[in-house]
């Protein structure tokens, strides 16, 4: 009943979509879809886009996928309709999704992008806490900050494209929903090498990496007030 739930839901937003949007007025420029997908990905600029994505949703998915059996065990053991709860910490991704940007005028886009990075550091290491409050609370900050930065990631790729920018969007999702399946799974092995702490290892890992590469990006690029502006 769940997965026909989803199909249905699913089904009903296809047909919303071709509905209400808008048919494309602005006619692209020709560019082959090979070679448009080749250049851009000789462009560092969204190379680092792409992997903004394919990083931070691994860790992002890590999280949500193996959270669930640590709050099954000791010392929370919570059912499993209890712990089906905490995706509504999701909600916390559509606020950050807006008010991030209120933020990348005063920090520049990828200042903005690195604070949301901090937030999901800083919300992982408190689901460390054997406190309900404590995990429900990193658990939010966590999501809201991978909402934020990956608002900010996925339009500083297409802006960073110099030719095809419709190719753009398309190699984002393909590192977004990599890092989703490959980066899910191996959260997983830390989690069964290290418990909940191997995983949050991880996870931090990844942010960082993360976190390093768009700073490097901007330093090469005249900070992080030059960059993307």
């Amino acid at each position: 009943m769940g997965l026909l739930t989803v199909s249905v839901v699913a089904a009903l937003a296809a047909v919303a979509f071709m509905l209400v949007v808008p048919a494309t007025k602005v006619r692209p420029a020709p560019v082959p879809m090979l070679r448009g997908v080749l250049a851009n990905l000789k462009n560092p600029g969204v190379l680092v886009s792409v992997c903004q994505a394919f990083l931070l949703m691994g860790a992002f998915v890590s999280a949500y996928n193996y959270l669930t059996f640590r709050l099954q065990q000791a010392p929370f053991y919570l059912s499993l309709a209890e712990v089906s709860l905490i995706f509504l910490a999701y909600l916390a991704g559509a606020v950050a999704s807006k008010q991030v940007w209120k933020l990348a005028p005063r920090l520049t886009p990828t200042g903005a992008l690195l604070a949301s990075i901090g937030v999901m550091l800083v919300g992982v290491a408190l689901t460390l806490l054997p406190s309900l409050i404590a995990v429900v609370g990193g658990l939010i900050l966590l999501t809201g900050g991978f909402f934020g930065a990956h608002t900010i990631a996925s339009t500083l790729g297409p802006r960073r494209s110099q030719v095809a920018q419709s190719m753009v969007p398309p190699l984002y999702n393909l590192g977004f929903y990599s890092g989703s399946s490959l980066l899910g799974w191996v959260g997983g092995l830390a989690f069964a090498a290290a418990g909940w702490p191997g995983t949050v290892g991880f996870i931090a890992v990844m942010g960082l990496f993360a976190a390093t590469l768009a700073y490097g990006y901007a330093l090469r690029n005249g900070g992080l007030r030059a960059v993307d502006g």
